[in-house]
């Protein structure tokens, strides 16, 4: 649902852009169905494996099926946070354009960039795609039970948090976004 709905409408995708997680589905979904979109891997320099260059110390392949890197300075995880916020900004434009961040599964880096996200401009309403496992589901727990984690609090109380079942099925995720972005 999520990569038909980029490609009919030409929307770029930005993730960690490495072989790990959600992100190759989400390349070979791309891939397989000869789609287009722009799907943008960020990712911390010391921390991925480029082609033809040596590696240094422990690093993950990055995705092959992603069109477009962008490599930032550093060499942990999380490095990358900042620049997958501000280029989404900037494609999505200062203006009116709708932007939404997906939390699909997650540790603790998209727990910050979640909170990052929802209680710092520029703002982005968040897509909690429940029953994906881990923080995407600890933040729907949230939402029925409450936490006694401040970072979660916060994201359910500043931000717009909207939540689908990934039990709904591709066609209700496809329906959503087209409700969400105005069809």
């Amino acid at each position: 649902g999520l990569v038909r709905f980029l490609s009919t409408r030409n929307i770029s995708l930005i993730d960690g852009g490495t072989a790990t997680g959600v992100m190759p589905l989400i390349g070979v979904a791309r891939q397989r169905r000869g789609y287009h979109f722009p799907l943008i891997g960020v990712a911390p320099e010391g921390k991925v494996s480029i082609p033809e260059a040596e590696p240094a110390g422990t690093t993950v392949a990055l995705d092959a099926a992603h069109s477009h890197f962008v490599l930032v300075e550093g060499d942990q995880f999380g490095a990358e946070s900042e620049m997958i916020i501000q280029l989404a900004y900037a494609l999505s434009g200062a203006g009116n354009q709708k932007r939404l961040q997906i939390v699909v599964n997650g540790g603790e880096i998209v727990r910050r960039e979640a909170h990052r996200c929802s209680t710092r401009a520029p703002r982005f309403p968040l897509l909690v795609l429940e029953g994906s496992g881990r923080f995407a589901d600890e933040l729907a727990q949230a939402r029925e039970r409450g936490s006694g984690d401040p970072l979660i609090r916060e994201i359910l109380d500043q931000g717009i948090v909207h939540f689908i079942p990934v039990s709904g099925g591709a066609d209700n995720l496809y329906r959503w976004l087209e409700n969400f972005f105005g069809e």
